[in-house]
């Protein structure tokens, strides 16, 4: 199971609402983390088990250091909300901007990597 689907419960982290994950790049700038990605990482099932939060926000962080420049600023961004969660609720700005976000790493991560992600609306 991909990366994608096993992060889902990381990638809430007490929010009310789902990550989606987007972008656009080239192909063979990504083909490492593509595979990565589609290999997936048993830290992320479960990862609200005792310890295991942490150790799937490393494995999160390891990724994003990892990701092709075309989506790697939006993970970055990504990881610091899964950092921080409650920096969201700052402002409705830093949400809707986390939001767009993560929509341009879904669409990468499905045009790009081929990851089969869950139809999202703005997509």
């Amino acid at each position: 199971m991909p990366i994608t689907h096993r992060a889902c419960a990381l990638l809430f982290l007490g929010l009310a609402v789902p990550i989606i994950v987007g972008g656009c790049g080239s192909k063979s700038e990504a083909t490492g983390f593509c595979a990565t990605i589609a290999k997936g990482n048993s830290v992320f099932d479960e990862p609200n088990a005792a310890g295991r939060t942490k150790a799937a926000l490393l494995e999160f962080d390891r990724i994003v250091a990892s990701a092709p420049p075309a989506v790697a600023a939006d993970l970055k961004l990504v990881s610091a909300a899964l950092h921080d969660p409650k920096s969201l609720t700052a402002s409705p700005e830093k949400l809707q901007r986390y939001f767009a976000t993560t929509v341009r790493v879904d669409r990468y991560l499905h045009d790009t990597c081929g990851v089969k992600i869950p139809k999202h609306a703005n997509i």
